[in-house]
């Protein structure tokens, strides 16, 4: 009996110790399955040492930075035309021919011109030197007549100072010879009367009669003498004006006559005339030896043809063309406002229509703001001589100073403090390392669209939580399901 039944005490027991196991395994199961569902599961990354990048797509053309214009004499029959817009040509290639005809119909009015310019230039050269001459000798006439003016009126205020000067010299001699102002009886030589002898009238006792004075003609003489010097002096001084007035006249008429003759522009007209005249019909027989074809005196694209065949040429450009032989350029318009990704200097990736490889290294030459809003790029292409003009575009990628530490845009957390990252701490527990989370603050230096250049308290060793199930509290325990 005993035998029998431990056995079956063996089997319980064994019994119970997998039911224990199954317990075990499904509340492990039951465990892991309320763990996902509570504890929150984050991605991570690591931060990075790097430059930011900010790639720009510029969508523009290739052209020529300078341009040729292929010019032809005014008003002449186009007869063919062997090229079109973006056709490519080469020095010594046919661009377009001019009618013989009418090629020789105008070179002999060019000559015809060219000779009566000629005429006119030998007429108005002569009548400019008789111009000259008769202006000499005005001149000359002019100094003449002002030193015989001169000379004719000094003679005649020096005739007026010697009379004025003898009027005076009359006058102080006569005011010299002034007479007693009378005369007394012993001058007379009569004798006195005798004292209570009456007195007796007659010529031989009284004064002299006033018209016999002496003084009186004295006097008479001296006004007329005076009169004379003031009369004499009346002439002098207009002797003194009427000199100084023709002077006057005879200096003007000497300063008109000395003043350089007026500037004819008419000579230089004609001279110009004449020149264009023998440049165009240089021109003229140049072209008719060249059987009035008309050849590219460059490489390059056709970039308008101006002429058609029948037509007349004009003061235009006939043909333009884009010169090859000077380095192309890329032109591109970047929309937008404000300051743009790009600065002069940058590099990148040009990318041209029809040709199949690229062009690393291009680098931006000039950036300018546009009226409206927009930004025109231009980059030199003077190393890539065999792109030709077209559409293309441009792949710019600005770089920032290097940072060193760079986090994603999503390890960017924001709170009530301030920016801040999740980083990812391990603590030891009695069923092994426990990750949790860890709120690092944090500044943002510069971003992109992928990155955030950062400052804080982290490291290329820490993980940072990129993503996660649920919102992560602080401390809280998570579980990392990719790093």
């Amino acid at each position: 009996m005993k035998l029998k039944h431990i056995p079956i005490i063996k089997f319980q027991n064994c019994r119970v110790v997998l039911m224990f196991f199954i317990g075990m395994a499904a509340m492990s199961l039951l465990s892991r399955a309320a763990d996902s569902f509570l504890v929150p599961q984050v991605t991570t990354a690591s931060p990075e040492s790097m430059k930011l990048e900010y790639p720009t797509e510029i969508e523009g053309r290739i052209s020529a930075t300078e341009s040729r214009a292929i010019y032809c004499i005014e008003n002449l029959r186009v007869a063919h035309v062997e090229i079109k817009p973006n056709d490519m040509v080469k020095e010594g290639d046919l661009l377009f021919s001019i009618d013989k005809t009418d090629l020789e119909e105008k070179i002999q009015q060019a000559e015809q011109e060219s000779q009566k310019l000629s005429i006119q230039i030998k007429d108005l050269e002569q009548t400019r030197q008789a111009q000259a001459s008769q202006h000499i000798m005005a001149l000359r006439r002019a100094k003449e007549d002002y030193q015989d003016i001169s000379n004719s009126s000094n003679a005649a205020v020096d005739a007026a100072c010697r009379e004025l000067e003898q009027a005076k010299d009359a006058l102080s001699l006569h005011d010299s010879q002034k007479p007693q102002e009378s005369i007394t009886l012993e001058d007379t030589g009569t004798d006195a009367p005798e004292q209570g002898a009456p007195e007796t009238s007659g010529a031989s006792t009284a004064p002299m009669a006033e018209e016999e004075n002496p003084l009186n003609a004295w006097l008479q003489k001296r006004e007329e003498l005076a009169q004379a010097c003031l009369e004499k002096e009346k002439q002098y001084e207009e002797a003194v004006a009427a000199r100084k007035e023709s002077l006057k006249t005879a200096a003007r008429q000497l300063e008109d006559a000395s003043l350089p003759e007026a500037a004819d522009s008419s000579s230089s007209l004609l001279q110009l005339e004449q020149s264009n005249a023998a440049r165009t019909l240089q021109e003229l027989k140049s072209l008719s030896e060249a059987g009035g074809n008309v050849y590219s005196k460059y490489n390059g694209q056709v970039l308008s043809c101006n002429i058609s065949i029948g037509s007349a040429t004009s003061g235009e450009p006939a043909v333009l063309l884009a010169d090859f032989s000077q380095p192309l350029q890329f032109e591109g318009i970047l929309e937008g406002s404000g300051e743009f990704p790009i600065e002069e200097g940058a590099t990148g990736t040009l990318t041209a229509a029809g040709h199949a490889s690229v062009l690393e290294g291009v680098a931006v030459t000039g950036i300018s703001q546009e009226p409206d809003g927009t930004c025109q790029v231009t980059a030199a292409l003077d190393a890539y001589g065999d792109i030709t003009p077209g559409a293309a575009s441009l792949d710019v990628t600005k770089k920032s100073q290097r940072y060193p530490c760079c986090i994603p845009l999503s390890a960017l957390y924001s709170g009530e403090h301030g920016d801040f990252a999740i980083k990812v701490t391990e603590n030891p527990t009695i069923l092994g390392l426990q990750a949790t989370a860890e709120y690092v603050p944090i500044t943002i230096l510069e971003k992109n669209s992928a990155y955030a250049a950062v400052e804080g308290n982290l490291s290329s060793s820490d993980r940072i939580i990129t993503n996660a199930s649920k919102t992560i509290k602080e401390g809280e325990r998570i579980r990392v399901t990719e790093h």
